[in-house]
């Protein structure tokens, strides 16, 4: 019994870490998306400071 805690422990701990890492992933895309726009429509840094709020 205590040998499937454990177990299941350590496999919760392995998919919060994974989902951590997707998350980092997922923003640091977000990031790339909105300058790859707003380089492609000429924003300017006043303006993506307007968009951002």
């Amino acid at each position: 019994m205590l040998q499937a805690r454990r177990k299941t422990q350590r496999a919760e701990k392995e998919l919060k870490e994974k989902i951590e890492d997707l998350n980092e992933e997922i923003l640091d895309t977000d990031y790339a998306i909105d300058n790859y726009v707003y380089d492609m429509y000429g924003i300017t840094a006043e303006e993506r400071a307007l968009i951002e709020g």
